[in-house]
């Protein structure tokens, strides 16, 4: 086949207009190529659109049928440019395949795309914005991580909205201005930054940001993308910086904080080429979507969040309390300096309460807006 068909865009090359004239003289392939001067299997590329015309067979082809060398010319010219505009159309449209697997309306939020653009201008934005040449690169598993799991059943859109949330993190990441990493100062640091859940989470966490940059890590907050399943990640971006990326996935303070603790325990591992990502079901189980699949390093991580926020020793003394009352556990929480969503949000989890006790009164509810 000679000719390029894409939806309503048709590239003819040189070598399909070749055959009418065999045809019309009803003759061989054979017998044309003879005449033409030219071998049977360069005829036979040339008619298949393998091969492009030379200057030599245009020149030939123009002696052959009385034309004018510059129309055979002019042939395979508009046919390169015909088949250079319809890869770029199936370019497109595959890219936005991709486009439309994300959700826009959060990229509009944080100003990375306009509404009122081109799809062409979307993609070309889109792909600056991630640093890829394609948005098909972003389905890649391992493209932002340092190792693949062993789960296989990962959803593609997962993948996809995993890494472009990841990557848009790093570009805000890149531009805080953090202290060089200290393991010391964030250990020290830990019960001052659990402190502050008692404060609302939005005045809190500037104080939060500011604590953590001290310390080498620089603290992105971005809305929950839709279909990415994540709820925090962990990535070095040198020895001496970290990005700890966190959304409002559920929208509960007591998730925030735990999973807040969790990553910070991973950077205390200092796993500079891992990246650490975690993605949590509505009863808050850990599930290694991509990144590094280390279960014990997540059972460390699970430990220090748990003991960092509800020390192990008071929580078994309040457990044993009964009965337990909204009362009790915000007096529980104000002894300990820690949210009482923090407590609320543990005794759902070890199933000490079911999990749609007591929501209303102690679940405390925040959101990262795109503005």
């Amino acid at each position: 086949m000679s000719n390029k068909v894409y939806k309503d865009l048709a590239a003819f090359h040189p070598g399909y207009y070749v055959q009418d004239i065999i045809d019309d003289m009803e003759i061989t392939q054979s017998e044309f190529a003879k005449r033409l001067n030219t071998t049977d299997k360069t005829l036979s590329q040339l008619l298949a659109g393998k091969i492009s015309l030379s200057v030599d067979l245009a020149n030939k082809l123009s002696q052959m049928t009385g034309t004018s060398v510059a129309m055979w010319l002019n042939l395979q010219a508009q046919y390169d440019e015909k088949v250079l505009e319809i890869e770029r159309r199936q370019q497109l449209d595959e890219e936005c395949e991709v486009l439309q697997q994300i959700d826009l309306p959060y990229l509009y939020g944080l100003e990375i795309l306009q509404k009122n653009s081109t799809r062409e201008e979307k993609v070309q934005t889109l792909c600056s914005c991630l640093n890829v040449a394609s948005l098909k690169a972003m389905r890649q598993p391992d493209l932002l991580t340092a190792c693949r799991t062993n789960i296989h059943d990962i959803n593609p859109q997962n993948v996809l909205n995993a890494n472009v949330w990841i990557q848009l993190g790093l570009n805000f990441a890149r531009k805080e201005d953090c202290s060089p990493f200290d393991k010391a100062k964030l250990t020290g640091s830990i019960e001052k930054l659990c402190r502050l859940s008692c404060e609302p989470l939005n005045t809190a966490f500037p104080q939060i940001k500011k604590i953590l940059n001290d310390c080498g890590i620089a603290l992105v907050a971005l809305p929950y993308l839709k279909n990415s399943g994540l709820s925090g990640a962990v990535k070095w971006l040198n020895k001496d910086k970290v990005m700890l990326l966190i959304n409002d996935r559920g929208r509960d303070a007591g998730k925030f904080w735990f999973t807040l603790l969790h990553e910070l325990r991973h950077i205390m591992q200092k796993r500079v080429t891992a990246v650490y990502l975690s993605a949590r079901t509505a009863v808050n189980a850990e599930i290694l979507s991509l990144g590094r699949n280390d279960a014990a390093e997540e059972e460390d991580a699970d430990r220090f969040a748990q003991e960092a926020l509800i020390p192990a020793k008071e929580y078994q003394a309040f457990k044993a309390t009964r009965p337990l009352t909204v009362a009790s556990i915000k007096h529980f929480a104000q002894s300990i300096h820690r949210s009482p969503a923090i407590v609320h949000g543990r005794l759902q989890k070890d199933e000490i309460i079911s999990w749609s006790r007591f929501n209303k009164e102690l679940r405390d509810g925040y959101q990262f807006v795109v503005s």
